[in-house]
């Protein structure tokens, strides 16, 4: 696939992908591509940052449409792998995987010690009934593969097809797949956000107006950066850069070049150019 450069405006205090990878777990960002953003110093100091994003959500229900890229995007969810910047697959909330000797089976070991944002252990079984609820409830899902089935046998989850499927991992890096706690109550994921194993979990969400997420104590990954991340929607893209001048936000997300000039006599931005698959 071609390879393009985008633009990214970052401050000097926030500089090169931590800006991009505040919200994302599993270690590195999720590789959305945007054209720019920019943040202020003020975020550090508070743990809080607000931030302007632009196609927002209708509702966080991850089977509905590609609402999971943002669900992902925000931090709340994961899935079993995931691609690094090399465009490689690494676990995630699988340790490993490996396939059959007749090419129909896929044995994941899922990992253990993680615990979904309400406090409840992610299981195989937990994970086997996530994906199931997404095969169940979304079309999309079969255009990736057909499970025949889907088992649980000690630490590992066990996903057979009728026909060898080899990017089968691959598919599962999708945030179609990201892993729910389906025991929960899930007629609430679209507007109280999923339970997720993310950084960050939902505490309020105004569909076309914000999404407020806060730090995960049960966050298996790491130390999340921050305390509170408000993720505010702000399509027009003067008004973004507007909001990001005046302090109202301290990031800026897809700000495209002609905006460039805003920012070119403030010494607390830089611009760089980040490759893009």
């Amino acid at each position: 696939m071609k390879k393009k450069w985008v633009r990214r405006i970052c401050s000097t205090l926030l500089a090169g992908s931590m800006a991009a990878s505040l919200l994302t777990g599993c270690g590195s960002g999720n590789g959305e591509k945007s054209e720019g953003s920019a943040s202020s110093s003020s975020a550090q100091e508070k743990q809080e940052l607000t931030i302007g994003v632009t196609s927002f959500a209708d509702t966080l229900e991850p089977t509905e449409q590609y609402f999971s890229w943002v669900v992902s995007r925000y931090g709340i969810g994961e899935t079993l792998v995931k691609f690094d910047e090399k465009g490689e697959i690494v676990p995630c909330l699988a340790e490993s995987w490996e396939n059959s000797q007749d090419k129909l089976t896929w044995t994941f070991k899922i990992r253990e010690g993680v615990k979904f944002s309400n406090g409840e252990e992610m299981t195989p079984e937990l994970v086997k009934a996530s994906l199931e609820r997404t095969f169940s409830l979304s079309d999309r899902a079969e255009t990736f593969f057909a499970p025949a089935s889907i088992e649980t046998e000690g630490q590992s989850l066990k996903i057979t097809t009728k026909e060898p499927v080899a990017v089968l991992p691959g598919s599962l890096a999708d945030p179609l797949f990201l892993i729910v706690d389906a025991n929960a109550d899930t007629e609430s994921f679209a507007m109280s956000g999923p339970i997720c194993t993310g950084p960050y979990a939902v505490e309020s969400f105004s569909p076309t107006d914000s999404c407020v997420v806060v730090k995960n104590e049960y966050y298996w990954g790491g130390e999340v950066p921050l305390e509170k991340v408000v993720l505010k929607c702000i399509d027009d893209q003067t008004t973004r850069s507007m909001a990001l001048q005046t302090g109202e936000i301290q990031i800026a997300y897809n700000l495209k070049t002609e905006n460039l000039a805003d920012f070119e006599n403030d010494d607390s931005i830089q611009v760089q150019e980040l490759e893009s698959l």
